[in-house]
């Protein structure tokens, strides 16, 4: 064998020694990752199980609801539109189970619709009985508007296509009408509900949702709102709406979430620029009144 062919061969034997350590260093680099990110979700759980994790709501507030604690419910939510429904026409745009139309009717409207895609609890549906109805149909509720006040109370978030919704609200209000959103943002400390499966804050925050999954934590929200007032208003100025006033109801955010450098990585990793978001997280509700644009 020539000398350059022997020179070749050894060149070529050091190129393949170089690329065999290559992929087992990148193999290494992979297979650190992955113990390290086990190990992460490992140190979360065992936090979250424990009492330092702060709560999401406070014990006395969750419970099984009986029907009187809906009733209840359903007045506060009467209560806290503070308009007088007499000689007014409401509609409750996701009513669930129907309570809260069902109070507005006893309050003094003089015609009160329920309105929702699944009929749902023990109340009567499809069946008129003087000012109120309940009904998964939307042309009926088309066929009585437009309506003087009309409430999406925790609706918004939960659906799959905002401003279908919105539209839909556009076809049975007026310039007079009065619409009432109650928003309950992604980024707040109960912002999933998930808190009736395991009473902590922020969980969805923290944790990515194939964790949850693992964790047997599978919320009901749809839009993951992660800078909640703006996006809400994106969500008006589509559907051509425009907020005659906003409110809200906040909350204090432990120094937990802050302090706790794995947990407040976690948080700030993807959605927040690696700016802790205490001003999202802090919102528990967003309230609006709303009118339409012509």
């Amino acid at each position: 064998m020539s000398l350059d062919k022997i020179i070749q061969n050894f060149e070529d034997t050091l190129i393949q020694l170089k690329k065999l350590a290559s992929i087992s260093n990148d193999q290494k680099i992979e297979t650190k990752s992955e113990t390290e990110k086990k190990s992460d979700f490992d140190v979360l759980k065992s936090l979250l199980m424990s009492e330092e994790w702060p709560q999401a709501a406070p014990d006395f507030l969750i419970c099984e609801e009986n029907e009187q604690d809906k009733i209840d419910r359903a007045e506060g939510i009467i209560s806290y539109l503070s308009q007088d429904l007499r000689d007014k026409s409401f509609l409750d745009f996701g009513c669930g189970e129907g309570h809260v139309a069902l109070n507005a009717s006893t309050s003094g409207a003089t015609k009160s619709y329920g309105y929702d895609i699944l009929k749902s609890g023990n109340l009567n549906w499809e069946e008129k009985k003087e000012s109120f109805l309940l009904t998964n149909d939307f042309e009926k509720i088309k066929e009585n508007g437009p309506y003087d006040f009309v409430l999406l109370y925790d609706v918004l978030d939960h659906a799959e296509d905002t401003i279908d919704v919105l539209n839909k609200v556009r076809q049975i209000v007026d310039e007079n009408s009065k619409i009432f959103v109650r928003c309950h943002p992604f980024s707040s400390r109960h912002g999933t509900h998930l808190y009736r499966k395991l009473n902590k804050a922020y969980v969805q925050l923290v944790f990515t949702d194939e964790e949850l999954t693992e964790l047997g934590l599978i919320g009901d929200i749809k839009q993951k709102t992660y800078f909640p007032i703006a996006e809400n208003n994106k969500w008006f100025d589509s559907a051509r709406f425009k907020v005659v006033s906003q409110d809200g109801v906040k909350t204090l955010v432990e120094d937990f979430f802050k302090d706790n450098k794995l947990v407040s990585s976690r948080i700030t990793r993807d959605n927040y620029n690696k700016a802790f978001p205490e001003h999202q997280m802090s919102q528990v509700f967003n309230d609006y009144v709303l009118q339409i644009l012509p």
